[in-house]
């Protein structure tokens, strides 16, 4: 992979160094991130409560919030609508937690990946109203489902759509439709989760229910929910910057005092032994376990998990979220083997443009993920394919340059159903038109490809010898998390590096020791295959991080990429 290694004008870095009282080398990678003045910069570090205010609320609050109260005035039934990913479960916890905790009666359904698919579905509606529910919430989906929101109305059933996704060409006939995409939202350019969209509507219902003198103003403080925004916001893969990073900093801080039984228990069942949770813990292994239920059978568990209060009962579902995510891992593991050995043995269909790979009876939840490796591989466009009945539903990821959901567009007329964005699709068609699909696809990925995006490279933030980095920089530079999407971990590149020892670990992973002048650095590399031979010398890219391993303190270099000087 190609090296981008950022440049700065030095005048400008110490200036602003100067201005924050920082290291140089936080200011550069500061201004790398696009924030170059010390009021900015200032901000940014120190994220405060105060910064979650908004100028205005979302397009459509005040009709939502009067609806809601009416709803508690007259001691109606509220079903909310969530979906089976963090973002959805999280969502769906957050609005059932607060509104019961202001006296609403309050369901709620999610829908099965395998049975329903995504979003609303009108069977769902049927469900929330056969139960009582009159007013229905429908978080994380329902932008674009006019048949569900229909059904709903067949009923006089009021419908709130709370979600983030691309908005259509029309919006849902509900009596409000909170998303920030809308380009007439005051938050429009803010790239909000679904359940931050919907913690930013109750955000406005609690403050209307003070003005009405209904609630006192310390009671039901919403920053007690800020851990449930922080996981949805962390699993959807949403930018870390301006709101976003402000939810997920005091949401990081709640989880960190342990509150919330099912998160604890979560906790405790993924091995974690960090004195405090970052995001990359969120992103890598509390929300894993909770996406497991969704993909493995049904959200339910992860649903149940987050809202009780009750310890024995978070330390049940925790096991069992933790047995689903086993499962979901050998399942992901033997599709992955299975379409690996296909390509291999099918070698004509590494010379398309994009691949498609299909197999009889793989699970839908995990297809996903599995796409997502074999683009890792192959560096290009992949649809993986489960074949049920005679119906095949794929999912696609693709890289840059190549806008997949105009590419599948091209396709429609062999799909069944399809949508997604960009970099992401889904699709279902007749398993007779699998062959054909795949040809179709070859020839749309040509056809939508911008030629200007070249590979993929490797974002670097500076040179920067591993000789001169120490424990006291690696703290410093902690001050930029939470990182994610936008805000991603400071990266530096070293030189000439001797390789003192390398030892294989699992799965294509390995820890090394790396040597450069009178300085030597342990360090570890995920999924770089084979490590470089004891001896050699390369040029690194690396991330250094805290290890606090047995009460030592010291700094390691996570190896991002390597090769020969």
């Amino acid at each position: 992979m190609k090296w981008n290694v950022r440049k700065q004008d030095h005048r400008r870095v110490a200036e602003l160094a100067s201005a924050l009282g920082c290291s140089p080398v936080l200011a550069w990678v500061l201004m790398n991130r696009g924030i170059e003045s010390p009021d900015t910069a200032t901000a940014f570090l120190h994220p405060s409560l105060e910064q979650l205010r908004p100028p205005e609320p979302m397009a459509d609050t005040a009709p939502a919030v009067e609806r809601i109260i009416r709803a508690l005035d007259s001691g109606e039934t509220v079903g909310v609508y969530g979906d089976y990913d963090v973002d959805g479960i999280t969502g769906a916890v957050l609005l059932c937690r607060f509104l019961k905790s202001i006296g609403l009666n309050c369901i709620w359904h999610l829908p099965h990946r395998q049975k329903d698919g995504y979003g609303m579905k009108p069977g769902g509606i049927d469900d929330l109203k056969s139960r009582g529910a009159t007013l229905i919430l429908a978080v994380d989906c329902g932008i674009s489902d006019f048949a569900a929101i229909d059904r709903a109305r067949e009923f006089e059933t009021d419908v709130i759509v709370i979600d983030h996704h691309q908005v259509a060409d029309r919006l849902p006939a509900a009596c409000a439709v909170i998303n920030p995409q809308r380009t007439d939202c005051p938050f429009h350019g803010q790239p909000l989760s679904g359940v931050g969209a919907a913690f930013y509507l109750l955000v406005a219902l609690r403050a209307r229910l003070r003005e009405l003198g209904r609630i006192e103003d310390k009671r039901h403080n919403l920053v007690a929910y800020l851990d449930l925004v922080a996981l949805g916001t962390v699993a959807d893969v949403v930018p870390l910057v301006g709101l976003n990073r402000v939810l997920v900093h005091f949401g990081l801080e709640q989880i960190n005092r342990g509150a919330r039984p099912g998160i604890a228990q979560l906790r405790r069942v993924s091995g974690l032994k960090v004195p405090a949770l970052d995001a990359e813990n969120l992103s890598f292994q509390l929300a894993p376990r909770i996406n497991a239920a969704g993909r493995i059978d049904s959200g339910e568990v992860s649903m149940r998990l987050l809202l009780t209060d009750d310890e024995r009962e978070a330390g049940i579902l925790a096991e069992e979220l933790e047995r689903m995510n086993q499962t979901r891992r050998q399942v992901e593991e033997r599709i992955s083997q299975e379409a690996l050995r296909r390509l291999e043995t099918r070698p004509e269909l590494l010379d398309r443009n994009a691949i498609v790979v299909s197999g009889l009876g793989w699970h839908i939840g995990v297809i996903g993920i599995v796409a997502s490796r074999l683009v890792e591989v192959f560096n290009r466009p992949v649809a993986v394919v489960g074949v049920h009945n005679g119906v095949g539903k794929g999912s696609l990821r693709s890289v840059p340059g190549v806008n997949i959901f105009s590419a599948i567009q091209r396709c429609e007329g062999l799909l069944e159903a399809y949508g997604g964005h960009p970099m992401a699709a889904g699709v279902t068609m007749k398993e007779e038109n699998l062959p054909s699909f795949a040809d179709a696809l070859d020839r749309a990925v040509v056809e939508v490809r911008d030629d200007s995006v070249g590979p993929p490279a490797l974002e670097v933030d500076a040179e920067w010898p591993l000789a001169r980095c120490d424990l006291a920089l690696v703290d410093e530079l902690a001050r930029l998390k939470p990182y994610g999407a936008q805000n991603p971990e400071p990266c530096f590149c070293a030189r000439g590096v001797k390789v003192l020892w390398a030892r294989e670990t699992r799965g294509n992973s390995f820890q090394i020791g790396l040597g450069e002048g009178a300085a030597q650095i342990k360090g570890f590399a995920f999924r770089l295959g084979a490590p470089p031979e004891p001896g050699s010398l390369i040029d690194v890219v690396y991330t250094p991080v805290r290890d606090d391993y047995n009460g030592q303190a010291a700094w390691r270099a996570k190896v991002r990429d390597l090769k020969p000087t």
